[in-house]
Formats: structure tokens, C-alpha cells, sequence
């Protein structure tokens, strides 16, 4: 006697798998999309903390530079 082998078709669960894995591949994507965001942020914030920093320092050698003057001259407001 031939075996004969039976094939089952469960339309219903064949397409809740490729929902399901439908909906793994865009999680998938969605998780390279925030990742590539959050690098995108970082890098941003870096550079506007180092604008920060640099307009700082500017401001600091500006300050400096007026004080060196009027404690050159001897300015009478600044006490000397």
C-alpha cells in the first residue's frame, strides 16, 4: 500500500503569520528609525553645547580684554 500524505491548509493561520510577521519586520524598522533619531539628537546637542561653550569663551576674552584696559589706564571705577 502507497502512503499518501495529506497537506492541510489553514488559510486563517497562514495569514496571521505573515501578519504577525509583518508587523515584526516595521517594529524592526521603527527601532532603526528611533536609534538613528536619538544619534541624530545627540550629535545635534553636541554641537549646540559646543556653540554654547565657544560664545562663552568669547564672551569671557571680550570681558577680559576691557578689564585689562581700564586696569591699565588705572580707571578710577574699578577702585586702583
Amino acid at each position: 500500500m502507497k502512503s499518501q500524505s495529506l497537506k492541510l491548509s489553514n488559510t486563517d493561520l497562514q495569514l496571521g503569520i505573515v501578519t504577525q510577521q509583518t508587523n515584526v519586520y516595521n517594529l524592526l524598522a521603527q527601532i532603526a528609525r528611533s536609534q538613528n533619531a536619538a544619534e541624530q539628537n545627540t550629535v545635534t546637542n553636541s554641537l549646540n553645547q559646543m556653540t554654547d561653550v565657544e560664545s562663552q569663551l568669547k564672551e569671557a576674552e571680550r570681558i577680559y580684554m576691557l578689564d585689562k584696559v581700564c586696569m591699565s589706564k588705572g580707571d578710577p571705577s574699578l577702585g586702583i
